[in-house]
């Protein structure tokens, strides 16, 4: 890798490891001066906006990883065509495997004492149940096959 990239790279991750670990500072940090005798909504105003931080900044990480992966992946099927088969092969995967999480995904509207908030529709929750079975099985398949691939390396 070129020297300039990589070092360029270190900071860029180093920065990115310096925000999470000012957010978890502040939000322990708010989290140790709320009293046990606040309200929801005493403890929602001290730490609500940190949370939103914390949401936002992996929001951040999440887009960032998406526009990388996609950029170093075109630049690699402009470089080398015959990858670019192995690649759409794997979105089709992926796709596959984000429709199977959207079929099964519930959309049940929650009973949520005391909430009144908007996000307690169909389109939210079916989105968010998606995007968790998307989680567990993309999990569940790295578990496999880094389970697989180390046992076949031990007999070998």
């Amino acid at each position: 890798m070129n020297s300039t990239l990589s070092k360029v790279l270190k900071f860029f991750l180093g920065g990115l490891l310096l925000v999470g670990v000012l957010l978890s500072v502040f939000y322990f940090q708010a989290v140790g001066n709320i009293s046990p005798e606040a309200s929801i909504s005493q403890q929602e105003e001290i730490i609500g906006g940190l949370l939103d931080s914390f949401m936002y900044y992996a929001y951040f990480l999440v887009i960032a990883a998406i526009v990388i992966t996609l950029a170093f992946a075109i630049i690699k099927m402009i470089l080398d065509p015959k990858t670019a088969i192995k690649s759409l092969i794997t979105l089709v995967i992926l796709g596959i495997i984000v429709a199977i999480s959207w079929a099964i995904a519930d959309d049940n509207i929650l009973n949520i004492p005391g909430y009144t908030g908007p996000d307690n529709v169909k389109e939210t929750l079916k989105l968010s149940g998606m995007i968790l079975w998307t989680s567990y099985i993309t999990s569940a398949i790295a578990l496999v096959v880094w389970v697989v691939a180390e046992s076949s390396r031990a007999f070998k």
